[in-house]
């Protein structure tokens, strides 16, 4: 995969609340061309209020913000800043003061902390899983400390600021990418035929991705699949639970649609899929733990499926739908198809699953997609 302007001069500030409201201190800074494109360092995001603590399996901390920090470079990488690094020092700003006076502390971090690139980029997400994004902070300095940006958006000028609106933390990295495109006139980090760099190397690595010549073999399995293969759907993953029910709807759709030939799986695939912030790494991390089972228990049909849903609640009550992963394996285990929908791809937001009938109807039209190819 996720894509300014606070003008600081001696007595004189331009600041743009919210990327829409000019407001003129002194000076005549408004009317400047933007500072050009050149190398950033990407601080750690901060999240207000501070998430749990996360650990992987072994019992490692996950350093959240630095893996979010690693998405946004990814998305500016892809824009086309060619040369993103990480910040390896931490910047702590006060939790209780506003945009300006963390813009001011950053600048006076980066002149006593020299960083090695033209800028230096800070981000703090406000809110908590069930509230969504309430705010967004975004802080640019250059490596001698003036502020080039520091902006606050919230709901209220999300639709006019960005292309994406922040629901969580992987569209708030796009819509602060966005924010980068058009103050270095950037191209669009969404687009496909965008550059990769070291970030997107990196990204790789811990996505847990398996290398190039795998691709290769799944898209050749997948185009090898026979006119009246039979498919085993599994059980439907949904957190550490299962639901046959939710399966059975998805063979009846599946059959009806005249997509495959599918029938509900003798058995239950029980995975054990470790907790990651990265949800690259959860979609590989659960196709590895059902090809392993699938060698251990074969299926009677020619091909098994196995979806997973990442669903929650809000405050209210309301179901909320983070993902929806498709996982299709030969008898062997071997993988035929392998699917990441979130709310930044365009299948996801056309069918916008609230419900598990919704996120069954998301799999259809990918099923779909996948078998006109």
């Amino acid at each position: 995969m996720t894509r300014f302007a606070l003008l600081l001069r001696p007595m004189a500030m331009v600041v743009l609340l919210g990327g829409l409201v000019p407001i003129a201190i002194g000076g005549d800074g408004l009317g400047q061309p933007p500072p050009d494109k050149g190398s950033v360092t990407v601080f750690p995001i901060v999240f207000r209020p501070a998430l749990p603590v996360m650990k992987t399996e072994d019992g490692t901390e996950i350093d959240f913000g630095q893996r979010v920090a690693m998405v946004l470079g990814e998305f500016l990488e892809r824009a086309g800043v060619e040369d993103v690094e990480l910040a390896e020092a931490k910047f702590n700003a006060a939790e209780d003061q506003d945009v300006k006076k963390t813009a001011a502390a950053l600048s006076k971090f980066v002149r006593e902390n020299p960083i090695k690139t033209d800028y230096a980029f800070y981000s703090e997400i406000h809110g908590t899983p069930q509230t969504g994004p309430t705010e967004i902070r975004t802080i640019v300095v250059d490596k001698q400390g003036k502020v080039i940006l520091a902006d606050r958006d919230d709901s209220k000028t999300y639709a006019q600021t960005g292309k994406v609106t922040p629901k969580d933390p992987m569209t708030c990295c796009v819509f602060i990418a966005h924010k980068a495109q058009k103050l270095w006139n950037l191209a669009d980090p969404l687009r496909e035929d965008a550059p990769s760099g070291k970030m997107a190397a990196r990204m790789r690595k811990q996505s847990g991705l398996p290398p190039e010549e795998e691709f290769a073999a799944i898209a050749k399995r997948r185009a090898a699949i026979p006119e009246k293969a039979t498919f085993a759907v599994y059980p439907v993953k949904i957190g550490d639970e299962t639901d046959k029910d939710c399966a059975a709807q998805l063979v009846d759709a599946l059959n009806q649609q005249k997509i495959c030939q599918a029938v509900a799986a003798d058995a239950e695939a029980k995975l054990t899929v470790g907790n990651d912030p990265n949800e690259m790494r959860v979609l590989w991390d659960t196709a590895r733990a059902f090809r392993e089972f699938l060698r251990k228990n074969p299926p009677k049909t020619d091909y098994a499926v196995l979806a997973d849903y990442g669903i929650g609640r809000t405050p209210s009550g309301k179901t909320n739908v983070r993902y929806v992963h498709i996982i299709v394996c030969d008898k062997a285990g071997d993988w035929v198809f392998v699917d990441l929908q979130n709310s930044h791809h365009a299948d996801f937001q056309a069918v916008d699953p609230k419900s598990r009938e919704d996120c069954n109807r998301l799999v259809i039209r990918r099923a779909k997609a996948a078998t006109e190819k």
